[in-house]
């Protein structure tokens, strides 16, 4: 990810919080929870908390479009935001889970193969590969990770929280991903609306508070990066956003 994109997490921690936007915004409140469910991601960034538009300057959203996301063009915005919709790195991870935390270590590659044949999404074997090979990184990054992540507010992360999915994950990165889009011009207002809507309607069905919320996300940015992505800092921003009397978590709770 380049380095003009994504502030390290000490450089989000270091700058100004839960940046506003110099206009206040009247916002329906689904669309200021979806907001908030893309906090840790828009902190990463720097983006406004407060806002549909994200404040960034054109030029760094297009580089981190491209970089980040590999999308140049409005059919790679709406493909990757509908994979984050329909499927996201979630599908992949409670494969890939259910391996690690069922399997001995010898045979958990062949179970994760078998497992994505099995759900009847491919039409041939070869068609597999590109998502195995995603598996078999998810699957280094959660042993890498397992047993050692916690945080101050949710304690320890267990085996039932894996088992509980990454959704947050792919929620967060669906709002923050929406509004670049739209401010970049690949998507409309009614687009960037839809998929906010979109993300509301998991996050109050799956969660029931920002700390479970912020595990999932958590552990699903473990799951892709392990301990090579500032994971800590990642924490700490969450950490951040669970306690800080300012945070939008802690002004509107779940």
């Amino acid at each position: 990810m380049g380095a003009h994109w994504l502030r390290t997490a000490r450089e989000a921690l270091s700058g100004k919080k839960y940046r506003r936007a110099p206009q206040k915004q009247e916002l329906a409140t689904a669309e200021r929870r979806a907001l908030a469910a893309g906090l840790v991601n828009s902190e990463q960034i720097m983006a406004f908390a407060d806002s549909l538009e994200t404040g960034l300057p054109s030029g760094r959203i297009a580089h981190g479009l491209t970089t980040a996301w590999s999308i140049a063009s409005r059919d790679d915005a709406l493909e990757t935001l509908d994979w984050l919709v329909n499927t996201g790195d979630r599908y992949i991870f409670d494969i890939v889970f259910r391996a690690y935390d069922e399997t001995p270590g010898d045979d958990r590659v062949r179970t994760i193969a078998e497992s994505l044949w099995n759900t009847g999404r491919y039409e041939t074997e070869d068609a597999i590969q590109d998502d195995l090979a995603t598996g078999v990184r998810m699957l280094a990054c959660i042993d890498e990770t397992y047993r050692t992540l916690k945080d101050p507010i949710n304690g320890e992360y267990r085996a039932e929280h894996y088992r509980a999915g990454i959704l947050a994950w792919d929620i967060g990165r669906l709002v923050t991903l929406a509004r670049l889009c739209c401010d970049h011009g690949l998507i409309d207002a009614k687009e960037r609306h839809d998929r906010l809507i979109v993300a509301d309607a998991q996050l109050t069905t799956h969660f029931s508070s920002w700390p479970v919320f912020a595990r999932s996300y958590v552990l699903g940015r473990a799951a892709k990066g392990g301990r090579s992505v500032a994971l800590d800092g990642i924490i700490g921003i969450a950490t951040d956003a669970m306690s800080d009397r300012k945070s939008p978590w802690l002004l509107s709770p779940l």
